[in-house]
Formats: structure tokens, sequence, C-alpha cells
């Protein structure tokens, strides 16, 4: 039926697809049925109560990214660099993350929108 060795790359590629699909659609499972350990804990009231329902304590790289709604090379970069809090096993390239330290970070991090205008009000001043 196929001649050529190249005529098998869309079939593998397609297989590969699906494969990937079925990896997604596991770690998915994972997580909302880890999410299930989670509904005993309190609530602080910080805002966060949706993240710690639908995040598990300790995330992989692509969970933070989803997270943050960032690119996972970013969150990858930010790991290494220290902006964000990351561990990693001796020898190991993968790292892990505590979901209430990425919390912290945040609440760390916040933006006040008064206080981002007086900046900006200051550098048009200089201008």
């Amino acid at each position: 039926m196929y001649e050529r060795p190249g005529d098998l790359a869309p079939l593998l590629t397609i297989a590969h697809a699906r494969l990937r699909v079925t990896r997604f659609l596991t770690q998915r499972m994972e997580t909302k049925v880890t999410v299930s350990h989670n509904e005993g804990m309190s609530d602080t009231g910080d805002g966060f109560e949706a993240v710690r329902e639908t995040y598990p304590a300790i995330l992989t790289t692509a969970q933070v990214a989803e997270m943050l709604d960032l690119n996972v090379r970013t969150v990858l970069n930010m790991a290494g660099d220290g902006r964000l809090p990351a561990s990693r096993l001796a020898g190991s390239r993968k790292f892990h993350y505590s979901r209430d330290q990425i919390i912290e970070t945040l609440k760390a991090n916040t933006v006040d929108p008064a206080e981002e205008a007086k900046k900006k009000a200051a550098r048009a001043a200089k201008d």
C-alpha cells in the first residue's frame, strides 16, 4: 500500500497527536481527582479560593503556565532566574511548584492602580 517510507509520516503525525490528546485528557482527569483532596482545606478569604479548588497543592510547569496564563517556556525562565518559587530534586530537570507559594508570589507582586497612576504622572511630568 505504501511504496515510500515518507508516506507513513502523516499517519505517525496523527498517531502522535492522538497520543498527546489522550495524555492531556488523562492529566486533566487526574487534576480533577486531586481537587477533591483539597476540599477539606479552610478558605483564607483572600480571593484565591477558586485557584485552591482547581489546582493541586504541588503543580507542574504546565499547570503553573495555565494558572498564570503564560507560556510554559516563560514559566521555566521565571523559575530559573528566581522570579517564581520552584524546587527540583537533585539530578532532575523537572521543576515542582507549591500552589500556595505561587499564590503568595501573586499577592506580593500585586499592582495598585492608584500607585501606578502616580508613577505614570511623575514620568509624564519629567518629560
